[in-house]
């Protein structure tokens, strides 16, 4: 056991393991690093165009001492912007989020009070992180003041929690699956329960960090161990060694895999034909790249005709790949677990079409949604092509292994600069980042608070469509919800209840009209209806017509929504009045 430690291909592994583990860490946190510094950015111009409007407002003061009501007024309507504001003293105003009001109170503010110019600075000590924006003023009647806008970077930059989890995962479903094949590729070299027990924990890790990847990835190992022992010749030995460790993982495994199904089965959380033929891939996806790509050849991705683009490996990864696959099987040994990767990366490509992938009329993936238990639950089929690619990376690296030998130094160098060239390729970052306001609220959010009893709320119009795209503006409504807190009838999330589909596109297709009304009031508890004003005025005939005009009672109006309380008289609906 002690000399396994000491041969050159364990010192080899442990040092490729290393150098990825490093690799990928020092990815994370440069991608981590750049997001928060946009963000900040973004962020900072926030707190001075503030600055600058409050500024604009105390500068017209004609008296030290006092606003005027018109300055009230128009400090009122920054602050909706602004979430709140505090009048500190006749020379100073406060302005800061929520959830950093309780904490403003008492923190010394002096070593920022003497200032010429504005500037950024960071409240130190502090452990809500907040970032003030000092600028000087002066009024017309000669007063000078200081304007402090306070903001807590703590709820700015919330999102990137989940980016920092995700990049946490990343490393496992980076790694998982090319340690699993590597294993069993040693495995069918040298048989033994090591590298067998290796696979094995490479499929869990894999299973933890992302369970859906590990199904879609599963079908490929199963046939990669079949390789394997082939390779053994069946031998009952090595039989036995794999098929022991698989159920061994597949009992721990298990209890997690139930406790989830039954989760879902509980609640009816199913996907819809709909939703995954919307997430398969087309075959047109595999000549675009990613609308983040730095290279435009071929084109990027349009994310407004569809979810799925994207796919296009690169033409180096692609060349490198197929040198490693022709070099292999020149090699002439081992040339089954070329034809093994070639299955797989052909395989990968083929799942990822999903319900997209017709011969005649029979549609594969549908006729595995029945029969493979989880499968049902798989919401974008797209993302079996990381299968493929990986595969194609495993393939390329044969391809550089054989060159960097070629000729020394030369044969290095050459390997070196195509193996950074496929990288370069493909780089795809920074991600394009959408420009978010420092704060939910507005003006019809705050009125829409600030209202008695309870409302339950319909944001109008839905979505038209089911790809992710088309639930953007539900993203934006959520984000509105943050500062109205009112139950939301309609939204996004990784499942819909059902038929939540059918009702959206019938909403898209005949909103308004009495059924729908009634449904929404007397079947879903909706009393609310909040209408983007162009939506109305595209409709607005049909919403003043006659026989609708009694659903509705106008409460609230600005140049961006219409909000208005949806109380049907039952007789309207044909329903007798109680």
């Amino acid at each position: 056991m002690r000399a396994l430690f000491h041969t050159v291909r364990f010192r080899l592994t442990l040092w490729y393991a290393l150098v990825l583990s490093f690799a990928l860490a020092a990815s994370g946190a440069f991608t981590y690093a750049l997001v928060r510094y946009q963000l900040v950015r973004h962020h900072d111009a926030d707190l001075k165009g503030a600055a600058a409007e409050v500024g604009r407002v105390l500068s017209s003061r004609e008296d030290c001492r006092r606003l005027t009501d018109s300055q009230r007024k128009e400090l009122d309507r920054i602050s909706s912007v602004i979430l709140f504001h505090e009048l500190a003293d006749e020379s100073r105003i406060f302005y800061r989020s929520p959830d950093s009001s309780g904490v403003t109170r008492g923190i010394d503010l002096h070593p920022l009070d003497n200032l010429e110019e504005p500037r950024f600075a960071m409240v130190p000590g502090h452990s809500g992180d907040l970032r003030v924006y000092s600028q000087p003023y002066r009024s017309r009647a000669g007063c000078p003041g200081l304007i402090h806008v306070i903001e807590s970077l703590g709820e700015i930059t919330a999102p990137l929690a989940s980016l920092r989890l995700a990049l946490l995962l990343l490393a496992p479903l980076a790694v998982a699956l090319s340690a699993a094949l590597a294993a069993l590729v040693r495995f069918g070299e040298e048989g033994g329960w090591r590298p067998a027990a290796l696979a094995v924990l490479s499929f869990a890790a894999q299973f933890l960090a992302g369970e859906q990847m590990a199904l879609l990835s599963l079908p490929f190992l199963l046939l990669a161990g079949l390789v394997a022992l082939a390779e053994q010749r069946f031998r009952a030995r090595s039989i036995a060694t794999l098929g022991a460790l698989a159920i061994l993982g597949a009992i721990v495994l298990a209890p997690i895999a139930r406790t989830v199904s039954s989760f879902h089965e509980k609640y009816g959380f199913t996907r819809s034909e709909e939703v995954v033929a919307a997430l398969s891939a087309q075959t047109r996806d595999f000549t675009t790249r990613p609308s983040s790509s730095r290279l435009a050849f071929p084109p990027r991705e349009d994310s407004y005709m569809g979810d799925t683009g994207g796919l296009f490996p690169g033409f180096f990864l692609l060349g490198l790949g197929a040198a490693g696959a022709c070099l292999g099987w020149r090699q002439g040994e081992r040339r089954l677990w070329i034809v093994c990767l070639l299955v797989c990366a052909a395989g990968g490509g083929l799942l990822a079409l999903g319900l997209n992938l017709r011969i005649g009329d029979w549609r594969p993936f549908a006729s595995l949604r029945e029969v493979v238990p989880g499968l049902r639950t798989l919401r974008s089929p797209f993302r079996a092509v990381a299968i493929s690619q990986a595969v194609l990376a495993a393939l390329a690296a044969l391809a550089l292994a054989r060159l960097s030998s070629w000729r020394g130094n030369v044969g290095r160098i050459l390997a070196l600069v195509l193996g950074v060239l496929a990288a370069t390729e493909n780089l795809a970052s920074p991600g394009a980042l959408v420009p978010t306001p420092a704060t939910p609220r507005t003006a019809w959010t705050s009125w829409l608070r600030e209202q008695p009893g309870k409302l339950i709320v319909a944001h109008v119009p839905l979505p038209r469509g089911l790809h992710v795209s088309d639930y953007e503006v539900e993203a934006w409504r959520m984000f509105a919800q943050i500062d109205h807190h009112r139950p939301l009838l309609n939204g996004y999330s990784g499942y819909f209840p059902s038929g939540y589909g059918t009702f959206q596109v019938d909403m898209d297709q005949n909103f308004p009209s009495d059924r729908l009304l009634y449904m929404m009031a007397f079947g879903m508890g909706v009393n609310t209806l909040i209408l983007d004003r162009p939506y109305l005025e595209q409709r607005r005939a049909l919403f003043e017509s006659d026989n609708l005009r009694v659903f509705f009672r106008p409460e609230y109006s600005d140049p961006s929504v219409v909000i208005v309380r949806l109380s049907p008289p039952p007789e309207a609906c044909g329903v007798p009045p109680s």
